[in-house]
């Protein structure tokens, strides 16, 4: 009895002493890394807003230079051209010449109303008639234009215009009567024009 007990006393010394014992190694802590900050910037301004296009009349300088900022301006971004398009002009030179000529202040325009009359003359003493040409100009008889359809120089060409100098002291006579009794701008306008006529023109010029 003795004996084992003494067996088993050795027997747990024994086993206990060539055991391993499960050691705890302490892991080592992790930092955690650095968490992605997100831009304070919001998207819309880290890249290129796209701003609205404009007219070239609102966008342009005073001296017509067209530059970055006007094309900017103008497309709502600076055009660029890429690696496979052949770079362009952005505006012809015949859009250029009449945007700058619809620019002009309107006082600096002037239209130019041109016409030409026909009537019947009478030679100066009355003996034959002849068909005369004029050109009107702003309301105004052009004199150098009276009676040319004859050939200058010619005794018709002289005859017609000594009669066509009567002719407009006539029409200003009626037209001025007309003009005083219902003074439309009509009658006005058709006696400044013969009155004129007849105190400027020269038949022998």
């Amino acid at each position: 009895m003795f004996a084992l007990l003494l067996f088993a006393a050795v027997s747990g010394y024994l086993f206990h002493r060539h055991t391993p014992v499960a050691q705890l190694i302490p892991q080592a802590r992790i930092a955690p890394g650095p968490s992605a900050v997100s831009s304070p910037v919001p998207p819309i301004y880290t890249t290129d807003a796209l701003l609205p296009p404009k007219p070239l009349a609102e966008c342009i300088k005073p001296d017509n230079i067209i530059d970055e900022a006007v094309a900017t301006c103008r497309y709502g971004q600076f055009p660029r051209a890429s690696q496979n398009e052949v770079a362009q002009g952005m505006v012809s030179a015949s859009y250029m010449a009449r945007f700058k000529a619809e620019q002009l202040p309107a006082r600096t325009k002037r239209v130019v109303a041109q016409n030409v009359e026909r009537d019947t003359v009478w030679q100066w003493d009355g003996k034959r008639t002849y068909a005369a040409e004029w050109t009107v100009i702003n309301d105004r008889i052009d004199g150098t234009s009276v009676c040319a359809n004859y050939r200058r120089g010619s005794i018709e060409h002289r005859e017609c215009r000594k009669g066509a100098k009567v002719y407009f002291r006539e029409k200003c006579r009626e037209w001025s009567a007309r003009a005083s009794k219902d003074g439309a701008d009509f009658s006005l306008a058709i006696k400044q024009r013969f009155c004129s006529a007849a105190d400027s023109f020269n038949p022998l010029s």
